[in-house]
């Protein structure tokens, strides 16, 4: 019988492996951060420093770049809300090309290209 250690550690290599065939980057972040969050448990259960370093530090990029992406979802093109017409992008998993400008808490914040290669 499997220990429950080894029931967190099937699921993180699991989310690993589910990441591998994600076809949109929103679906692949949430994967992703499941498996990060998944493995941090794992290896504090087992002593496994050098796993539990690694997905302590991709965790908060996978969710930086998530939140990337839900910042840069627009909705369908035609759709009608309280802001008005949406725009072209009506996929949440495909971030446009282009840089994003966005209000933040009251303060404009420009993302980098370098942060945006980096997700």
């Amino acid at each position: 019988m499997y220990a429950l250690d080894d029931y967190l550690g099937f699921a993180a290599a699991g989310c690993v492996l589910l990441t591998f065939c994600m076809k949109s980057m929103w679906s692949l972040r949430l994967v992703a951060i499941s498996g990060n969050v998944l493995f941090i448990a794992y290896a504090y259960r087992v002593d496994l420093v050098p796993v539990l370093v690694l997905h302590m530090l991709l965790l908060p990029i996978n969710v930086a770049c998530f939140l990337q992406l839900l910042r840069s979802w627009r909705p369908p093109k035609g759709h009608q809300s309280a802001y008005g017409a949406g725009e072209a992008n009506s996929d949440p998993g495909v971030v446009s090309s282009h840089l994003i400008d966005y209000q933040s808490v009251g303060r404009k914040i420009l993302m980098t290209s370098a942060w945006r290669r980096l997700c």
